[in-house]
């Protein structure tokens, strides 16, 4: 019996790979054998990404890319095909956030986390599973939040954990609608990470009292490293989570554990 963990020879896009999880994630897919395919906004990340993936001797390309535009994510989908003639792994995973109290915010800013948060997730998902149902086989990771769960302390983002909880639920809905068709469904949680985006939480003086709670709520009692996630992406995408579907594995130190 080989590796159940190796995905060698199988494809895998990586949305919002330019920076963070996200790139992370894809190295150490790249690691377990995938071609990976790096996709984000920016040209100079995604050139970074490109590079760290490709030192694992895994094939990689970078196709950059805006997922709130339907177009982008058919040029995105056609162009992996072309390059590696199937798409195996999905992890849905571009996003970002923008921290508001309710009462402040703008429609603009509503929908700006929407579009990115949810809507890309879900025409992304959408454009995977129809090449994944011809193929009969598939993997969907969605990366969803702890802040899909609960309320973090003293950070008001209701758009933010409007998308993250919608993802949840939508993971398993997908997992429901597609298990017949070969495509498994899963997502990621992760809680407190070290990332570009949480930079001046982790940095600026203002937010110590903020993030001291934070790790007073966490029994590990640290953020975690966007690495961290590796095991998790490369477990659910790979043979070894075959009967797997449905669930939202939580990478956070044990913060939802209280």
């Amino acid at each position: 019996m080989g590796n159940p963990f190796c995905l060698k020879g199988r494809t895998a896009i990586v949305t919002g790979s330019t920076s963070g999880l996200g790139r992370a994630m894809a190295v150490a897919l790249g690691e377990a054998g995938a071609n990976i395919v790096v996709t984000g906004r920016s040209s100079s990340g995604g050139a970074r990404t490109l590079e760290m993936a490709l030192s694992t001797g895994a094939s990689a390309v970078f196709i950059q890319g805006d997922l709130r535009k339907q177009e982008d994510i058919d040029h995105l989908i056609q162009k992996t095909l072309d390059t590696y003639g199937a798409l195996d792994i999905l992890i849905n995973n571009a996003g970002i956030n923008k921290p508001c109290p309710t009462l402040e915010l703008t429609r603009e800013t509503w929908m700006d986390i929407i579009e990115t948060n949810l809507n890309s997730v879900v025409f992304m998902a959408q454009a995977a599973a129809k090449v994944m149902t011809e193929q009969h086989r598939g993997v969907i990771i969605n990366t969803a939040s702890i802040s899909g769960m609960m309320v973090n302390y003293q950070v008001a983002q209701g758009s933010y954990y409007a998308a993250k909880a919608a993802i949840i639920m939508l993971t398993k809905a997908w997992a429901a609608e597609w298990a017949s068709l070969g495509i498994r469904v899963n997502a990621i949680a992760p809680g407190y990470m070290k990332t570009e985006q949480t930079k001046k939480s982790f940095t600026d003086p203002a937010c110590e009292e903020m993030v001291s709670c934070w790790m007073r709520a966490t029994p590990m009692g640290r953020p975690g490293e966007p690495e961290e996630l590796g095991g998790a992406a490369v477990y659910l995408a790979s043979d070894a989570a075959s009967y797997v579907t449905g669930h939202t594995m939580v990478v956070d130190g044990g913060t939802t554990v209280y």
